[in-house]
C-alpha cells in the first residue's frame, strides 16, 4: 500500500526515499513539483494557483489566508475537486510514496493526493470515457488534451473496463492510444 514519507536531511541535503515522487515546493536541490499545494497556513492567498502544471482560480472565495494546515489541506482538496484533477493524479501518483518535508502525522496535502490517487474511483467519470471512446469520436474529443489529460482518459476506459467489461476479451492501452 503507497504511503506517505517524510524527506529524510535537512533543507539542504534533503534526500527522497527510493522510488517515492516528490510532491513539495520548490527547496534546495528539488524543484517545485507540480503537485505542490499552493496554500500556506497564514500567507494570504492568491486569486489564481498553479496546481498540476497549469494555472487555476480558486473555486470558492477564500477568506484571506488558511489559518492552520489542516484548512490548508481542505482548501487543496477542494481546488482538486472543483478542476477534476482526480483522474491525473490517479494517472500520476497512484500506487506510489509521495514524500514531502512535513513531519509524518501532521496535517500535509501528501495525504489528500494519497487518498485522491489511492482511494475510490469515480465510477461515473470512468463510465462518460468508456461511453465517449465506445460511441463516439475518440480522437476528436481527445486531439485538443495535452499528453497527461489523454493517459488520464485512457486510464478512466482501462479502469471501467476493468470493473465492468468482458473478462475474456480484455482491453489495452494500445486499443485507445492513437497519439504514441
Amino acid at each position: 500500500m503507497p504511503d506517505g514519507v517524510q524527506v529524510q536531511g535537512d533543507l539542504f541535503h534533503g534526500h527522497i526515499p527510493d522510488g517515492a515522487v516528490y510532491v513539495g515546493r520548490p527547496a534546495p536541490g528539488f524543484k517545485r513539483s507540480r503537485w505542490a499545494n499552493p496554500f500556506k497556513p497564514e500567507r494570504p492567498a492568491r486569486d489564481k494557483v498553479r496546481l498540476a502544471g497549469r494555472w487555476l482560480s480558486h473555486p470558492f472565495n477564500p477568506a484571506g489566508w488558511p489559518a492552520d494546515a489542516e484548512q490548508a489541506c481542505n482548501w487543496y482538496r477542494l481546488l482538486i475537486a472543483a478542476h477534476r484533477l482526480e483522474p491525473l493524479v490517479r494517472a500520476e501518483l497512484a500506487g506510489r510514496d509521495l514524500a514531502c518535508w512535513c513531519r509524518i502525522g501532521q496535517h500535509c496535502h501528501r495525504d489528500v493526493l494519497l487518498e485522491v490517487a489511492n482511494g475510490p474511483v469515480d465510477d461515473a467519470l470512468d463510465g462518460a470515457m468508456f461511453s465517449v471512446w465506445l460511441h463516439s469520436n475518440w480522437r476528436f474529443l481527445t486531439e485538443k488534451m495535452t499528453t497527461e489529460q489523454k493517459e488520464a482518459a485512457v486510464a478512466a476506459v482501462l479502469r471501467y473496463w476493468d470493473r465492468n467489461g468482458d473478462p475474456t476479451d480484455p482491453m489495452t492501452r494500445e486499443h485507445l492510444v492513437w497519439w504514441d
